[in-house]
């Protein structure tokens, strides 16, 4: 009796540090990714496109979501599941003059947290709806 005993207390001993119960345990690759603030934190490359129009894009996010470098001024903020959003502005020249546009973002970050891809829709002509493409640098 006693070694029944101590064999189903082992038994259990042992399923409560494996979680024995679980299906797919900690860190399986069927749990879903989230998405925080950190992971847009950093230096962003790529691309806007729209027919023959291409803006090369190096972007810098802070802890904060601010964005800013290649003329844009703007805020992101990403949910949990990886879409990212944001406003602001962008400055840029054409026909010689400078040019400041509201700017609107709708992105939505990869599993691997290393690439953005989306829309940048710029407040002018010919800009609105650009595809964008950022790779984390």
């Amino acid at each position: 009796m006693k070694s029944a005993l101590r064999v189903m207390l082992m038994v259990i001993l042992l399923c409560g540090m494996t979680d024995c119960n679980k299906k797919n345990p900690a860190g399986s690759d069927n749990d879903p990714v989230i998405f925080s603030l950190a992971d847009l934190v950093g230096t962003w490359i790529g691309t806007a496109v729209k027919n023959s129009t291409t803006i090369n894009l190096n972007l810098n996010v802070d802890e904060t979501g601010k964005v800013s470098g290649s003329g844009v001024s703007s805020t992101w903020a990403i949910t949990e599941d990886g879409v990212v959003t944001g406003g602001g502005s962008f400055g840029f020249i054409s026909g010689g003059y400078l040019i400041m546009a509201s700017a609107g973002w709708n992105l939505t970050m990869n599993d691997a947290k290393s690439m953005l891809t989306g829309t940048f829709n710029v407040s002018y002509s010919g800009l609105s709806g650009l595809s964008v493409e950022l790779n984390k640098q």
